[in-house]
């Protein structure tokens, strides 16, 4: 078990670490460019190859796990054998490594791999994990700061456009995609980590955001080494082509006049039909729209904030939203020029009216603010209810869904009045 866990490691460390040290090294941003600019690239370049030489290859990292599992003491348990070294025999490992493997050899490595053995040794299991896993990382930053012109830090769209790019012929799992769906695919892939890690809407990530957000692994996992990934196999992974592939078929389809973009009524359209016009207009104010209607970009980041409303980067959106006096918190007139959208579709479809002042206090005692009437997004963060509460207003099936709850939770009941049996 334990070496086909190895062996499985192997194959994905392979998968990983040549395609990110194939790019080049970086990209001049032009023949003409200042000379400070060509000052700041080569001085980029430099230090990027200097981190790069520290790093292990793949044949250097097979070399560093055949030598530690060469060298191991083995304690059996009632259930299976499990691989342990204590510190003697690690730190003579750090004498039998190459010197770049040394740099994992240390005190620090030793007690973050610390766990339970009555005898505090580590897990072989552990180190090897552990050390591919930093090797990963390592080579991600260099890569990713391939693309960071400006040295500072930062990946603008463009440069995740880049990227995407260059590292989309790596990937088997989007081998079948046609090249007339590329800039659609590409813009969805940037549009999930620029919607969900820029924070500030400035337009660019942190590379150190990137490593840390778990977003790359998920991109990574559609390296197939055999290819044999279809669409419906990656259906839950978002960066997946049949990720994008739906969300372009949404885009199309509300598309009713096949202009390439969509205007509010077209929009009005989405999901179950059901968004008031008070909600979506205010969506049109607040995104960067052309002669008043939305492209496919701002769809990709709408579609992202209603289908996960309760992410922090969801919330975030959506506030700006709500907040149509531009205040920094929602009051009871804000909610109520929403809830006049969900009263007028209440009407249209012949449902008993709820009067506001009813929902009003419900969504407070909800959300529970630190401000009794000023319900802020951090306050909509920190209640966890935050999806709820942006359903409820912004279309008649939310609020249905709301309102019928006690129903649709409750227990069937038998002709004798018990609970009676599914």
């Amino acid at each position: 078990m334990f070496q086909q866990e190895i062996g499985s490691s192997h194959r994905a460390v392979e998968a990983k670490l040549p395609t990110i040290c194939r790019t080049p090294w970086l990209r001049t941003t032009s023949v003409n460019g200042s000379l400070q600019t060509k000052l700041r690239e080569e001085a980029q370049c430099t230090r990027l190859q200097r981190l790069s030489d520290r790093m292990m290859d793949v044949d250097e990292l097979k070399e560093t796990i055949q030598t530690i599992q060469s060298h191991v003491s083995t304690t059996e348990s009632s259930e299976e054998h499990l691989t342990y070294i204590d510190y003697g025999q690690f730190k003579k490992l750090s004498q039998m490594v190459s010197a770049k493997a040394r740099l994992f050899f240390n005190a620090f490595t030793y007690a973050a791999l610390l766990n339970s053995d009555p005898y505090g040794r580590i897990s072989l299991d552990d180190l090897m994990r552990y050390i591919m896993r930093k090797t990963w990382l390592y080579q991600m930053r260099i890569s990713l700061a391939q693309y960071d012109v400006s040295g500072c830090g930062w990946l603008s769209e463009s440069d995740l456009e880049l990227y995407i790019t260059d590292l989309i012929p790596t990937m088997p799992a989007l081998a079948s995609m046609e090249q007339e769906f590329l800039p659609y695919y590409i813009c969805v892939a940037v549009k999930n980590f620029v919607f969900f890690l820029d924070h500030q809407r400035a337009g660019r990530v942190r590379i150190m955001d990137l490593i840390a957000s778990g977003l790359l692994e998920e991109l990574f996992e559609l390296r197939n080494s055999d290819g044999s990934m279809n669409l419906t196999e990656t259906d839950e992974n978002r960066f997946s082509q049949y990720f994008a592939t739906q969300l372009y078929g949404q885009f199309m389809n509300l598309d009713s006049d096949s202009n390439g973009m969509l205007s509010v009524e077209e929009l009005m359209n989405y999901g179950s039909g059901t968004l008031t016009k008070e909600f979506v207009m205010r969506v049109f104010q607040e995104s960067i729209t052309t002669d008043g209607e939305m492209d496919f970009r701002g769809f990709v980041d709408f579609s992202l904030a209603m289908e996960n409303n309760n992410d922090p980067a969801a919330v975030n959106y959506l506030f700006k939203v709500f907040d149509i006096r531009q205040r920094g918190y929602l009051d009871s007139f804000a909610l109520n020029y929403f809830y006049r959208g969900i009263q007028r579709s209440l009407e249209e479809h012949n449902y008993l009216q709820v009067k506001f002042e009813d929902i009003n206090a419900e969504l407070f005692d909800m959300i529970r603010p630190a401000v009794s009437d000023q319900i802020t997004a951090l306050d909509l963060k920190r209640s966890n209810c935050a999806g709820l509460f942006f359903n409820i207003l912004s279309h008649l099936e939310g609020f249905l869904s709301y309102e019928n709850r006690e129903i649709s939770n409750a227990p069937l009941q038998s002709e004798h009045g018990q609970d009676g049996d599914f």
